[in-house]
């Protein structure tokens, strides 16, 4: 994901140079409207990642637990928040990602 981020932001630079270039010739200047798209569902993208890796990360702690120092409410608080992250992210983020592929 870190990869496409990079890509897209060399994209954007050079779609700005070349507003800028189509500005100075007095051109009509050029709309880009696929790279909005790759970039709201990047954002998409990077939203579930995250949430991915803070799961990830949380499981990985708990499992290195003992069981005699395991606190199952620490264990329900913290998949508690999981759960209240998700439902607070837009329900048409996975539509929009599944429905937008490109082939």
């Amino acid at each position: 994901l870190e990869a496409y981020t990079i890509q897209l932001g060399e994209h954007q630079r050079q779609r700005e140079e070349l507003v800028n270039a189509q500005k100075l010739f007095n051109m009509p200047v050029q709309s880009y409207p696929e790279l909005s798209d790759v970039e709201a569902t990047l954002k998409k993208l990077q939203a579930i990642y995250d949430l991915y890796t803070q799961q990830r990360d949380a499981k990985v702690g708990w499992a290195q637990k003992l069981w005699s120092e395991l606190d199952q409410s620490e264990l329900e608080r913290g998949m508690e928040g999981f759960e209240a992250s998700l439902m607070k992210m837009p329900r048409t983020y996975g539509a929009d990602i599944k429905n937008d592929r490109r082939t």
